[in-house]
Protein backbone atom coordinates (compact mmCIF):
# COMPACT_ATOMS: atom_id res chain seq x y z
CA UNK A 1 0.00 0.00 0.00
CA UNK A 2 0.94 3.64 -0.73
CA UNK A 3 2.08 5.26 2.56
CA UNK A 4 2.45 8.25 1.60
CA UNK A 5 -0.10 11.86 1.32
CA UNK A 6 0.21 14.74 -0.39
CA UNK A 7 0.00 18.27 1.90
CA UNK A 8 -0.30 21.60 1.67
CA UNK A 9 0.96 24.08 4.63
CA UNK A 10 -1.53 25.72 6.24
CA UNK A 11 -0.19 26.88 9.82
CA UNK A 12 5.33 30.23 23.36
CA UNK A 13 2.36 28.99 25.13
CA UNK A 14 1.10 25.16 24.43
CA UNK A 15 0.01 24.66 20.70
CA UNK A 16 -3.22 22.47 20.25
CA UNK A 17 -2.76 19.36 18.00
CA UNK A 18 -5.87 20.24 15.01
CA UNK A 19 -5.48 17.14 12.89
CA UNK A 20 -2.90 14.38 11.85
CA UNK A 21 -3.50 12.68 8.64
CA UNK A 22 -2.91 9.03 7.29
CA UNK A 23 -1.83 8.30 4.28
CA UNK A 24 -4.90 7.08 3.06
CA UNK A 25 -6.64 10.84 3.10
CA UNK A 26 -5.74 11.85 -0.36
CA UNK A 27 -8.07 12.77 -2.81
CA UNK A 28 -8.19 12.55 -6.40
CA UNK A 29 -7.41 16.95 -6.53
CA UNK A 30 -4.61 16.44 -3.87
CA UNK A 31 -6.48 18.22 -1.19
CA UNK A 32 -6.75 15.74 2.32
CA UNK A 33 -10.32 14.27 2.35
CA UNK A 34 -10.57 13.00 5.17
CA UNK A 35 -8.52 12.67 9.06
CA UNK A 36 -7.58 9.06 9.77
CA UNK A 37 -5.67 8.27 13.22
CA UNK A 38 -2.15 7.57 12.50
CA UNK A 39 -0.58 5.73 15.64
CA UNK A 40 1.22 8.62 17.12
CA UNK A 41 -0.28 11.81 18.09
CA UNK A 42 2.13 14.19 19.27
CA UNK A 43 2.20 15.77 22.95
CA UNK A 44 3.69 19.54 22.37
CA UNK A 45 5.81 20.75 25.18
CA UNK A 46 7.46 24.48 25.68
CA UNK A 47 11.00 23.99 25.11
CA UNK A 48 12.81 24.41 28.32
CA UNK A 49 16.27 26.84 28.28
CA UNK A 50 18.50 23.47 28.48
CA UNK A 51 17.42 21.85 25.27
CA UNK A 52 17.39 25.61 23.56
CA UNK A 53 21.34 24.87 24.17
CA UNK A 54 21.58 21.45 23.39
CA UNK A 55 19.55 22.72 19.64
CA UNK A 56 21.65 25.69 18.66
CA UNK A 57 20.62 25.23 15.07
CA UNK A 58 18.44 28.43 14.09
CA UNK A 59 16.91 27.59 12.29
CA UNK A 60 16.99 24.18 12.52
CA UNK A 61 15.39 20.75 13.81
CA UNK A 62 17.14 18.63 16.60
CA UNK A 63 15.46 14.81 17.09
CA UNK A 64 16.42 13.29 20.19
CA UNK A 65 15.84 9.98 21.69
CA UNK A 66 12.53 9.96 23.39
CA UNK A 67 12.06 6.16 25.72
CA UNK A 68 10.58 3.31 24.39
CA UNK A 69 14.20 1.77 23.96
CA UNK A 70 14.95 4.11 21.27
CA UNK A 71 18.63 5.91 21.19
CA UNK A 72 20.24 8.25 18.83
CA UNK A 73 23.18 9.96 17.37
CA UNK A 74 23.70 12.22 14.90
CA UNK A 75 26.08 12.05 11.70
CA UNK A 76 27.44 14.25 8.93
CA UNK A 77 26.00 13.10 5.42
CA UNK A 78 27.82 14.87 2.51
CA UNK A 79 24.83 15.71 0.22
CA UNK A 80 22.51 16.37 3.64
CA UNK A 81 24.23 17.95 6.20
CA UNK A 82 23.29 16.40 9.69
CA UNK A 83 21.32 13.30 9.75
CA UNK A 84 20.25 12.36 13.20
CA UNK A 85 20.21 8.59 13.38
CA UNK A 86 16.91 6.62 16.08
CA UNK A 87 17.88 3.56 16.33
CA UNK A 88 14.75 1.08 17.61
CA UNK A 89 16.02 -0.67 21.14
CA UNK A 90 14.91 -3.71 23.00
CA UNK A 91 14.32 -4.57 26.32
CA UNK A 92 16.19 -7.63 26.86
CA UNK A 93 16.29 -7.76 30.38
CA UNK A 94 13.31 -9.29 31.68
CA UNK A 95 13.21 -12.43 28.95
CA UNK A 96 13.57 -15.35 29.51
CA UNK A 97 16.28 -18.10 28.29
CA UNK A 98 15.94 -18.99 24.69
CA UNK A 99 12.88 -15.89 24.84
CA UNK A 100 13.37 -14.71 21.30
CA UNK A 101 13.87 -10.60 21.53
CA UNK A 102 11.02 -8.57 20.13
CA UNK A 103 11.53 -6.07 17.49
CA UNK A 104 10.08 -2.38 18.51
CA UNK A 105 7.89 -1.17 16.22
CA UNK A 106 8.83 2.46 16.46
CA UNK A 107 10.87 5.00 17.33
CA UNK A 108 10.25 7.46 20.13
CA UNK A 109 11.33 11.10 19.46
CA UNK A 110 11.33 14.09 20.96
CA UNK A 111 11.47 17.32 18.42
CA UNK A 112 12.91 20.64 19.57
CA UNK A 113 12.38 23.04 16.53
CA UNK A 114 14.10 26.48 16.50
CA UNK A 115 13.07 29.65 14.08
CA UNK A 116 14.68 32.32 13.27
CA UNK A 117 12.02 34.59 13.54
CA UNK A 118 8.18 34.30 15.80
CA UNK A 119 5.85 32.49 13.54
CA UNK A 120 2.89 33.50 11.89
CA UNK A 121 -0.53 33.28 14.48
CA UNK A 122 -1.52 30.29 11.30
CA UNK A 123 -1.57 26.86 11.89
CA UNK A 124 1.74 25.25 11.65
CA UNK A 125 2.31 21.76 9.71
CA UNK A 126 5.09 18.81 10.26
CA UNK A 127 5.51 16.89 7.39
CA UNK A 128 7.55 13.58 7.55
CA UNK A 129 8.93 12.72 3.56
CA UNK A 130 10.82 10.17 2.70
CA UNK A 131 14.67 10.41 0.68
CA UNK A 132 14.09 7.75 -0.71
CA UNK A 133 11.44 9.56 -2.71
CA UNK A 134 12.92 12.51 -3.95
CA UNK A 135 10.11 13.28 -7.13
CA UNK A 136 7.47 12.59 -4.03
CA UNK A 137 9.27 15.05 -1.94
CA UNK A 138 8.76 17.54 -4.93
CA UNK A 139 5.09 16.88 -5.19
CA UNK A 140 4.93 17.59 -1.18
CA UNK A 141 3.70 13.83 -0.59
CA UNK A 142 4.74 12.75 3.06
CA UNK A 143 4.14 9.35 4.87
CA UNK A 144 2.66 11.50 7.79
CA UNK A 145 1.60 15.13 8.55
CA UNK A 146 0.45 16.77 11.62
CA UNK A 147 -1.40 20.21 11.57
CA UNK A 148 -1.32 22.24 15.08
CA UNK A 149 -2.23 25.70 15.87
CA UNK A 150 -0.14 27.56 18.23
CA UNK A 151 0.51 31.63 19.14
CA UNK A 152 3.20 33.24 17.83
CA UNK A 153 6.95 31.42 18.98
CA UNK A 154 10.32 30.94 18.35
CA UNK A 155 10.56 27.33 19.71
CA UNK A 156 8.53 24.55 18.98
CA UNK A 157 8.49 21.55 21.22
CA UNK A 158 6.91 17.83 20.54
CA UNK A 159 7.16 14.26 21.25
CA UNK A 160 5.82 11.72 19.15
CA UNK A 161 6.84 8.34 17.69
CA UNK A 162 7.75 6.95 13.65
CA UNK A 163 6.01 3.36 13.48
CA UNK A 164 6.10 1.01 11.13
CA UNK A 165 2.39 0.98 11.41
CA UNK A 166 2.39 4.45 10.15
CA UNK A 167 4.36 3.88 7.10
CA UNK A 168 7.63 3.98 8.32
CA UNK A 169 10.62 1.99 7.49
CA UNK A 170 14.27 0.88 8.78
CA UNK A 171 17.07 1.96 6.96
CA UNK A 172 15.35 4.91 5.43
CA UNK A 173 15.92 8.68 5.94
CA UNK A 174 13.01 11.13 6.36
CA UNK A 175 13.21 15.03 5.90
CA UNK A 176 11.26 16.36 8.31
CA UNK A 177 9.41 19.56 7.38
CA UNK A 178 7.88 22.74 9.37
CA UNK A 179 6.12 25.06 7.57
CA UNK A 180 3.34 27.66 7.44
CA UNK A 181 1.31 29.20 4.91
CA UNK A 182 -0.27 27.56 1.10
CA UNK A 183 1.49 28.12 -1.90
CA UNK A 184 3.46 31.23 -2.61
CA UNK A 185 2.33 32.26 0.95
CA UNK A 186 4.15 28.81 2.14
CA UNK A 187 7.25 29.65 4.42
CA UNK A 188 9.46 26.44 5.41
CA UNK A 189 10.52 27.62 8.80
CA UNK A 190 12.69 24.47 9.75
CA UNK A 191 14.08 21.50 8.32
CA UNK A 192 16.17 18.37 9.69
CA UNK A 193 16.64 14.75 8.33
CA UNK A 194 16.10 11.96 10.23
CA UNK A 195 18.08 8.07 9.43
CA UNK A 196 15.72 4.95 11.06
CA UNK A 197 17.45 2.09 11.60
Amino acid sequence: MNKTIAFSSVATGLATILAVFSPSALAADDELASVEDLTSVPEVFLVSNQRKNDCARVPGICLFADGGGTVAGVDEDATLGAVTTLARGTQVAGLAKGEKVPEAKAWHVELVARFRARTADTPIVLAVMDRADPEGIARKEATAVWQLTSPATKDLGMRFAFSADDGFQAHHTYLVRIAQGVGASEKILAEGNVLLE
